[in-house]
């Protein structure tokens, strides 16, 4: 874990340098010098963390555990529908979320051929990513879509397209639109956004949008 961080760390500092002269000299590059920066930083900041963690984790020993009480989880849409208040539609049903995602499917589609690139649809294909795209210069990028109502703040990644990432890490992007009826924000282009991989247990996790966005290349 720590040997993969620090690589990536180094990257972004590379990366970073790189940009830099590429603003410098004229050109406009897709990630701002900064995105970059903040990257790496982010990623020192959270190596820091882990190690911190071990380290409190060698002073833990196990004991016997001791229920202390229990709670029933369930949607709060589904709740609301019991009491007979009104539901957004997009959280009443399954058909209308995916609506959301294949609206932005569509949109995601759309912006790869305005660039020029070749993109292909897999999504069905449970690769961890739903669109492989080709650019004119032949190179390969793995999509992962992710179509949210407008105001969402998490977005759910499933193990499956973490180890993706982690495994193409710098062919993978998180590209997430924001829907609203037939309105659309986006799409926003996200880095790699994990320091780790899933834990065994893990079958998904939630990322903070609002911190995502600041990867936006």
């Amino acid at each position: 874990m720590e040997e993969r961080l620090v690589k990536e760390i180094n990257h972004w500092v590379h990366r970073y340098e790189e940009l830099k002269l590429d603003v410098a000299a004229g050109r406009q590059p897709r990630m701002q010098p900064e995105n970059a920066r903040r990257r790496a930083e982010d990623l020192s900041e959270r190596l820091e963390r882990r190690m911190a963690e071990l380290k409190r984790q060698e002073q833990v020993f196990s004991q016997t555990p001791v229920v202390v009480g229990g709670s029933l989880i369930v949607p709060q849409g589904w709740l609301d529908q019991q009491e007979g208040q009104p539901v957004p539609q997009w959280a009443a049903n399954a058909e209308a979320r995916q609506r959301i995602e294949q609206q932005a499917m569509s949109v995601v589609l759309e912006h790869e051929r305005r660039l020029g690139n070749d993109p292909l649809d897999v999504s069905r294909e449970n690769h961890g990513w739903d669109i492989l795209s080709r650019t004119p210069d032949h190179e390969v990028r793995f999509l992962e879509v992710k179509g949210r109502v407008a105001g969402a703040t998490t977005v759910t990644v499933t193990r499956n397209e973490m180890l993706a990432a982690l495994n193409q890490p710098r062919r993978w992007f998180l590209v997430v639109v924001f829907v609203d009826g037939e309105q659309t924000d986006g799409p926003h282009c996200i880095p790699v956004p994990f320091d780790r991989e899933p834990g065994w247990a893990e079958s998904s996790v939630n990322l903070d949008l609002k911190r995502l966005l600041n990867l936006d290349t």
